[in-house]
């Protein structure tokens, strides 16, 4: 005995209406502007606790800083560019954060390096290599913000897809 399913076209009108929304809620969800700072934050936290977020494009207005960096890399070849950004003693600082003991810094991936507070002089937090934005993972970039411990020669403390920094008073 064969069965017939009949389907009346209102049905087949709404269900297409309703992944329509669906797509564009998700897609809407994951845009993604081409322009510089669109959408891309690092938190400034003390014992774990936020205490400041701030987009590219504030950390653009602040005091910048270009290095010269060459990290060497076990994974990938070498990297070698004038990097600019905020060092991170005055980001923690106009973060409104005086004593660090030792500071976390985490990528959005999980991955984490530590520093001692006395090295925030020597940290460069980065969103531009050789004048261009570091770029997100997605486009294969290392950014759109990354850290660059300016005195390391390897590039194993220093953090690309960087979001947030954790200064820790103990």
């Amino acid at each position: 005995m064969e069965r017939r399913i009949i389907i009346s076209p209102k049905f087949l009108v709404l269900l297409g209406i309703i992944l329509a929304l669906i797509v564009g809620i998700a897609a809407w969800l994951n845009h993604k502007d081409n322009a510089v700072g669109d959408g891309a934050f690092i938190e400034v936290c003390l014992d774990g606790e936020k205490v400041a977020a701030y987009s590219i494009n504030e950390l653009m207005g602040f005091k910048s800083t270009t290095v010269h960096a060459q990290l060497q890399s076990a994974k990938s070849e070498d990297e070698s560019g004038e990097y600019a950004g905020v060092m991170l003693s005055d980001l923690i600082s106009k973060a409104g954060i005086s004593d660090c003991k030792t500071i976390v810094l985490t990528a959005g991936d999980g991955y984490s390096s530590a520093a001692k507070g006395s090295e925030a002089d020597e940290v460069l937090i980065a969103y531009e290599k050789d004048g261009a934005p570091l770029g997100y993972y997605e486009t294969g970039g290392t950014g759109p913000i990354r850290a660059i411990f300016t005195e390391d020669t390897y590039g194993n403390r220093s953090i690309q897809y960087l979001t947030r920094i954790n200064c820790k008073t103990k």
